[in-house]
């Protein structure tokens, strides 16, 4: 069976860091963080998404994740399509510790 592929976002740097996320298919793979000045054991780890985004990802097949950063702060975009002709949004931002999510804007709501 050959590898799963993976998709890729663009690379965002924010905060001293480079981000990107890897989704294979429906599956999160998660956010990568990689500090590149940072200390050499520790300088790559994995991001856990919003607890419901592997939830939505599966709801609709049609969907589309951005990576951003707005205000110095790293966020993850979500729109979609929720039912015939109306489009949703949900936009959530890595808390200052960098392990959980906060969900800051939603719409419809």
């Amino acid at each position: 069976m050959p590898p799963p592929r993976i998709y890729s976002s663009g690379i965002v740097a924010c905060g001293g860091f480079v981000y990107w996320m890897a989704v294979n298919w429906w599956k999160w793979w998660g956010i990568v963080a990689f500090d590149p000045f940072g200390d050499h054991a520790k300088h790559c780890r994995v991001i856990d998404p919003p607890a419901n985004l592997g939830m939505l990802l599966q709801s609709s097949s049609r969907t589309n994740l951005c990576l951003g950063a707005c205000r110095g702060r790293l966020r993850l975009s979500r729109a979609f399509k929720y039912r015939e002709g109306w489009f949703a949004i949900k936009v959530w931002e890595l808390s200052e510790d960098k392990k959980s999510w906060c969900l800051v804007h939603t719409r419809p709501a």
